[in-house]
């Protein structure tokens, strides 16, 4: 998705399209009890029907975090990071 938006403008019905598709797939992930903790357009690819599909799954967290937990090392990318994992260096289903 990043290299694509980068050449390629897109309309509104495209974006809307994406967005869509990556909010189902952050669903099925949480149904499944999986937490991806570095989702961004580097790590979302476009499948030839032009569907979002989650990648890079090497800093997932597999079952719920209900409380939220404290991390020792940095996982994801910074700017990514939801706002309570940088303030409070912890992350929970929530984030």
């Amino acid at each position: 998705l990043y290299d694509y938006l980068e050449k390629n403008p897109l309309c509104l019905e495209e974006k809307e399209s994406i967005a869509r598709g990556i909010i189902e797939g952050i669903v099925h992930l949480h149904n499944h009890m999986i937490i991806h903790r570095d989702l961004k357009s580097q790590n979302i690819l476009l499948d030839a029907d032009f569907r979002p599909r989650i990648t890079d799954f090497g800093t997932a967290y597999f079952g719920f975090v209900e409380i939220p937990r404290k991390f020792k090392y940095f996982k994801g990318s910074m700017p990514w990071l939801a706002p309570e994992s940088l303030r409070s260096n912890t992350y929970s289903s929530a984030s």
